[in-house]
């Protein structure tokens, strides 16, 4: 026998018996004309009572959810009326009426009902615990500056002389309350970010000026390190944004201060470039509008894979005797949170002994021509069009912009950018 002549004949299904699924025509007025013989197993009746129903009798909703899963060719799920019953369905649209595939599923549905019930009261819980401690946070500081202030005092003969047995625990003291002090105030900035509190009101600002500034607040720091602070501004990216200029503030802070923190030895590169065309479209991000991408790169030893998986996770801390990296991990979620409320993405590229580098890539939120006017305005001119490089000595501008890596970006990141033309858009 021909293998060709039995694989080209017609396999004949009787949906009546053979489909595991319960299969109904309904028509255009919602009268139930067909039926195989497991559907009205759904609804415990016999096929005569069931032809003589109409869908909305049966199931909620029942006529509109069809017409809703024909029109967009998708499974919806409805409640069986007077039971605890949950059928999914698929629709095709005919010429008088729809046919109706029917599954059980009853089980999947209630799963999921409860997995979204128990995600909704752990939402709930995290936003009740950290309105619990925004509310306490002048409570919990006020004690602390009051410890770090009077140490200090003593520490600089405001009291009177002390012996210098004294003097260590005073400065042992005061080291302490300000480690804490900080532990608290970074809690309670992740606390805020969380909780998505930023300004009501975005403005227009000098995204450039405003890191210059930062690193000259932080200057101290990293000076005390013997560390150095580049930064590199590409001559064709764009200097404004309309966004939260409280939260793109402390995000720089955090990102200043936490590679320096992680940093022992070398330099701090900070850049800022315009995605590549190429990125642009990889990512199906709107090209119309700008963006900028900052970079920031340490010269330290580099995130082991274990570390580099849990940077923006502070509950999830893999040492967690280790106080550095709680610090870090904590700074970070902050940052993450608050790239995610100005609308922008964060991604990392480490390499063990090579350094780590933070690339956040922002929308401007302003319009090229929206640009061109606010720098006729003269409200905006002493501040906006500023030039950064009267700020920072060690700037530089770079006329050939750096490529974006694509290699490096985490699945979470590579969703979170394709989401990014959508709120441009």
């Amino acid at each position: 026998m021909d293998i060709r002549e039995i694989l080209s004949k017609k396999r004949i299904i009787d949906i009546d018996t053979c489909l595991p699924d319960g299969v109904i025509f309904v028509a255009s007025d919602g009268k139930i004309s067909w039926t195989n013989t497991k559907a009205p197993l759904f609804f415990q009746l016999s096929k005569k009572e069931l032809l003589s129903f109409k869908i909305n009798d049966l199931l909620e909703n029942g006529l509109e959810l069809i017409k809703k899963a024909a029109l967009e060719h998708k499974a919806l799920v409805s409640k069986v009326k007077g039971q605890e019953k949950y059928l999914e369905m698929t629709a095709n649209s005919v010429s008088d009426g729809y046919v109706v595939d029917l599954r059980d599923s009853t089980q999947n549905y209630k799963t999921v009902t409860s997995m979204m019930v128990e995600q909704e009261s752990s939402k709930k819980i995290n936003r009740d615990k950290n309105n619990f401690l925004l509310k306490l946070s002048n409570e919990l500081k006020s004690p602390l500056h009051s410890i770090v202030g009077f140490s200090q005092a003593l520490l600089d003969g405001l009291g009177g002389a002390i012996s210098d047995k004294q003097e260590k625990y005073v400065k042992i003291i005061n080291k302490n309350s300000c480690e804490l002090l900080f532990l608290l105030e970074k809690l309670f900035e992740l606390s805020s970010s969380e909780l998505g509190i930023t300004d009501k009101e975005p403005k227009v600002i000098n995204a450039i000026s405003i890191i210059n500034s930062t690193v000259k607040l932080n200057e101290q720091l990293y000076k005390e390190k013997n560390l150095s602070i580049n930064i590199t501004v590409d001559e064709n990216v764009p200097r404004l944004m309309r966004t939260s200029e409280k939260t793109y503030k402390l995000l720089i802070q955090n990102m200043i201060e936490t590679l320096i923190r992680m940093t022992d030895i070398g330099v701090i590169k900070i850049s800022a470039m315009p995605p590549s065309p190429e990125f642009l479209e990889l990512h199906n991000i709107n090209p119309d509008n700008d963006y900028i991408v900052l970079s920031f790169v340490n010269s330290g030893a580099g995130l082991p894979d274990n570390e580099a998986e849990t940077i923006f996770e502070p509950y999830a801390v893999v040492e967690k005797s280790n106080k550095k990296h709680l610090l870090r991990s904590i700074a970070m979620a902050s940052v993450k949170n608050m790239v995610k409320l100005l609308h922008g993405v964060i991604w990392t590229e480490s390499e063990v002994i090579s350094g780590t580098t933070f690339n956040i890539l922002f929308p401007t939120g302003i319009s090229r021509s929206e640009v061109l006017t606010v720098k006729e305005d003269n409200e905006y001119s002493s501040d906006l069009n500023e030039e950064v490089t009267n700020e920072q000595p060690e700037m530089t501008v770079n006329a050939e912009p750096e490529e974006v890596q694509e290699a490096q970006l985490t699945e979470t990141a590579k969703e979170e950018l394709e989401n990014i033309g959508k709120v441009q858009a």
